[in-house]
């Protein structure tokens, strides 16, 4: 990937000022409290600088690849996780303020003005493969989409579960396949078993760590084995909706007292 030479433009100030505009909202009506948001802050200003000090000197170490994908969604995945055990209040609306900002972002990339931003240069430094594609990073919009649906109408819990079948489940049944040199991206074909085998065990591995419920192994396998399914549904979408489901209703049925 060679060096960005995008200068920031009133549109990377619109879609900048579209993040902190909804971040602040959320702390001055109260929906997202103090630490919550002066971390995520913090966390903007930091990719920001690391970008604009690291690019030129590691731009070439960061070429477009799968497996490069793979390592981000589950890095932002964990983020997403340990945001929602550590702020159960506050990570369902500041990840929805991600995912406004981004789709800011994608009008300016996508629909007007149709040029390269100096926001997307920072994306594609940080994993993004938009302009490799040459359209929008589908994908992370609808796992982002899928996580704040969840988040808003599910219990902590159940979100939870769903958050790390998505991060860790398919991203490590991803890298796996990546690196057994399988095709990962065709629809309405079964993936491979190995990868599917070893993200479950990741997955239930984490879940448990985390909740000690034996019964959330349940929604893990089930979102796995929707994940593997030959269907014309994206993972991202897919695997945190089936995996929010079966947790629901497993967890309704232990919990549910014998008449």
């Amino acid at each position: 990937m060679s060096p960005p030479e995008k200068q920031f433009t009133v549109y990377d100030l619109v879609v900048l000022s579209a993040l902190l505009g909804t971040l602040g909202y959320g702390w001055v009506s109260g929906i997202v409290g103090t630490e919550a948001a002066a971390l995520s802050l913090i966390g903007i200003i930091s990719l920001m600088l690391a970008y604009a000090t690291l690019s030129r000197s590691m731009a070439a170490l960061m070429g477009p690849s799968r497996a490069t994908r793979k390592m981000l969604h589950i890095v932002g995945g964990s983020f997403l996780v340990m945001g929602l055990i550590l702020f159960p209040r506050d990570i369902p609306f500041l990840s929805l303020a991600l995912l406004l900002t981004y789709l800011v972002h994608e009008a300016f990339r996508w629909l007007a003005p149709k040029k390269k931003l100096w926001m997307s240069s920072m994306l594609e430094f940080f994993g993004s493969s938009e302009e490799t594609f040459g359209r929008p990073f589908w994908e992370a919009m609808l796992g982002l989409a899928a996580a704040c649906a969840i988040m808003y109408t599910s219990e902590t819990v159940v979100a939870l579960v769903a958050l790390v079948n998505l991060t860790f489940g398919d991203g490590i049944a991803g890298l796996v396949r990546e690196g057994m040199g399988e095709e990962t991206r065709s629809f309405g074909a079964w993936k491979g078993w190995v990868g599917s085998i070893v993200g479950t065990i990741a997955s239930a591995l984490i879940t448990l760590a985390i909740s000690g419920n034996i019964v959330l192994l349940i929604p893990i396998i089930a979102g796995m084995v929707v994940e593997r399914l030959p269907i014309p549904v994206d993972d991202n979408l897919s695997v945190p909706i089936s995996t929010a489901i079966v947790a629901r209703i497993s967890l309704e049925l232990a919990t549910r007292q014998p008449t």
